[in-house]
């Protein structure tokens, strides 16, 4: 399959393919630009920062950190090679779940038939009926946020966490009066068992990457200007900073 570079597409860095960049830690510029992405959506969706931390660590073990992120990109419709080829109903005609299993992972967050069946077929129908392109990182982001509007609990289950952490304790959890002493590395472990379902040999990479996530967050709390990479940045704030010193 032919490789299409990564696109732009409302504001949110798109590739097709099952990998943008690293999926543990070392980000890269365009992850790290997907990464603010999410955590404004997650910032309005009323997340606090280690639970941010949490769901961004295990997005980049799911996707990369991309929005085009496609689990099995080797049987794309149509033997499709680009975007353009997986059309919102191509991948509705195409990602039915093959019998017996949950077909295959879609998106940030890399919504299957389990995670996606909650009203309305996948993550593609959903965002299909609402007006947005499966792809569209803003449309995955309202997804998550339809999931915990219509029930909160969904895919919350004490999966061993105990029936007080709910998905709306996850949110707020910096301030529960039973997990306020949790950690980002620990809040990637519960968005891993409680949402992502995630296998037990990711575990360490979603932990690091959260915590990294976090740590990084609270040292450049502004995303850095659109399109410019971070070196790119530090040399263009270093000329303005010169730009402003007096000369004697």
């Amino acid at each position: 399959m032919a490789v299409e570079a990564p696109v732009l597409y409302n504001d949110w860095w798109v590739y097709l393919r099952d990998t943008m960049g690293s999926t543990h830690l070392n980000p890269n510029d365009k992850q790290i630009w997907n990464a603010y992405k999410m955590r404004a959506a997650l910032q309005a969706q009323g997340y606090c920062d280690k639970a941010i931390a949490g769901v961004i660590g295990n997005a980049q073990v799911e996707s990369s950190l991309t929005t085009g992120a496609i689990q099995k990109p080797s049987v794309l419709p149509n033997n499709g090679e680009t975007l353009a080829d997986c059309t919102n109903q191509n991948m509705i005609d195409y990602y039915t779940p093959p019998a017996g299993t949950r077909g295959y992972g879609l998106g940030l967050l890399q919504w299957d038939g389990r995670s996606s069946t909650y009203q309305q077929h996948k993550l593609v129908g959903w965002t299909n009926a609402n007006g947005y392109l499966w792809y569209d990182g803003n449309g995955q982001m309202a997804r998550l946020a339809f999931e915990f509007a219509n029930d909160s609990t969904y895919h919350f289950w004490s999966l061993g966490y105990g029936q007080n952490l709910t998905w709306a304790v996850y949110k707020n959890i910096e301030t529960s009066s039973s997990y306020s002493h949790y950690t980002a590395r620990d809040c990637a472990d519960v968005w891993r068992v409680c949402w992502e379902v995630g296998g037990d040999s990711s575990i360490a990479a979603r932990k690091d990457n959260a915590a990294f996530w976090y740590n990084y967050f609270q040292e450049h709390p502004t995303p850095p200007f659109h399109g410019l990479p971070p070196w790119l940045l530090y040399q263009f704030n270093k000329k303005k900073v010169l730009k402003n010193v007096k000369r004697f």
